[in-house]
C-alpha cells in the first residue's frame, strides 16, 4: 500500500474533525491540574499551621525561650 498524502495534511484534517473532543480533554486536564495545585497548597498550609502549634524556634538574638 502506497500513501500519496503526507502526514501533515492528514493530521491537520484529523485535528479539524476532532477539535471539540481534543479541546474538552485539554480543558478537563487543565482544571484537574489547577485543582491539584490548590489542594496541595491547602495541605501545605495545614501542615505548616499544625507544625507551628508544636514547634518553637528560639531566635538567637532574643532572650526568651519556651517555658515548660
Amino acid at each position: 500500500m502506497i500513501y500519496t498524502d503526507g502526514c501533515l495534511p492528514k493530521a491537520s484534517q484529523w485535528f479539524e474533525r476532532h477539535i471539540l473532543p481534543v479541546a474538552i480533554v485539554v480543558v478537563v486536564l487543565a482544571v484537574l491540574q489547577i485543582l491539584g495545585i490548590c489542594f496541595a497548597q491547602n495541605l501545605r498550609n495545614d501542615i505548616l499551621a499544625q507544625k507551628a502549634k508544636w514547634i518553637w524556634h528560639a531566635h538567637p538574638m532574643m532572650n526568651y525561650y519556651r517555658h515548660q
